[in-house]
């Protein structure tokens, strides 16, 4: 099973500076037998009580510092920044992690970030400190915010990315082959090209190229920028173009009548009249129909479990 870091208070246990918690139900319900969690709270693991003073991150110059709002000369930045990373190195069997918003440890975004520890106004500009620290260590990790989660489209985006990370950290399991690496890339293609064209085209290149490259260096390369490549939402546009590349495998196969109904179900998507899953379910169904073996493992079918996610 899928193993996917959580902050602790998002999975219902009371370790919130209020001695509350913060459940997140998408994750405690409907993912609940698609992943294994792996609940962390970096404010307990530095040994703060729960419930435990507020705490703030506040700037000076170019140091950020994390302390007590109404105390600042307690100070738990360097508690934070050792366990924070010394946690890190243990996580390499991980495939995502889901992080607490707007929270001075785990927020990765638009967290308050204050001129004094005292101000009552602070700028939301701010990076948890574990979470600056997680994505420095692990920056091909998948990584979401409950609340940004509550996004269909983000969703997606990061689904997809946690399923094909952990695609590539089980393909680094065995022995690493050029011959392997070729054959997952090509499995890729078409999930990269509606993602992000650069760099499909760029890690195409990249691949043509293996035998020029050390494994273990090439490895740390691809996976870096496909991560990179996939963090890209999809768009209308990128999906048209991957689908009518599709369409193509079938001109031999299906009649005129048929050719006519795809290319009309596919503009019907590109112009926001049906959804995305209309063309992929034609298609599936002449894949059904005529197999292909190249088709059949693309990984832009079926980039997750569908159950997972709404229809976008």
């Amino acid at each position: 099973m899928i193993k996917i870091g959580v902050s602790s208070c998002l999975l219902g246990q009371n370790v919130r500076y209020d001695g509350g918690h913060k459940q997140l139900k998408l994750i405690t319900k409907e993912w609940l037998d698609n992943f294994e969690y792996i609940p962390y709270c970096p404010e307990v693991a530095i040994g703060l009580p729960t419930p435990r003073k507020v705490i703030r991150l506040v700037q000076k110059g170019d140091d950020i510092s994390l302390v007590e709002s109404k105390n600042p000369s307690v100070d738990h930045t360097q508690a934070m920044t050792t366990h924070s990373l010394n946690y890190c190195e243990s996580l390499d069997d991980i495939s995502g992690y889901i992080l607490t918003s707007n929270s001075p440890s785990c927020g990765m975004e638009r967290v308050k970030l204050y001129q004094d520890a005292s101000s009552k106004v602070g700028k939301k500009n701010g990076v948890g400190l574990f979470a600056a620290n997680l994505m420095k260590k692990l920056p091909n990790l998948p990584i979401e915010e409950d609340g940004r989660l509550g996004d269909l489209r983000i969703r997606d985006n990061f689904l997809t990315r946690v399923y094909a990370y952990k695609d590539f950290q089980d393909l680094l399991k065995g022995k690493l082959t050029r011959g392997k690496i070729i054959k997952f890339h090509s499995k890729y293609k078409y999930l990269l090209m509606a993602h992000y064209v650069s760099g499909y085209k760029e890690l195409g290149k990249l691949v043509a190229h293996v035998k020029d490259y050390d494994l273990e260096e090439f490895a740390e390369i691809y996976i870096s920028k496909l991560m990179s490549s996939l963090s890209h939402k999809t768009t209308k546009r990128n999906h048209t173009n991957t689908l009518q590349h599709i369409q193509g495998y079938f001109r031999d196969e299906i009649n005129s009548e048929e050719k006519q109904e795809l290319s009309a179900v596919i503009m019907k998507y590109h112009g926001g009249i049906l959804p995305i899953q209309a063309p992929l379910t034609l298609l599936k169904h002449y894949l059904k129909k005529y197999p292909n073996n190249y088709l059949e493992d693309q990984v832009y079918f079926s980039p997750y479990p569908e159950e997972l996610i709404k229809i976008l």
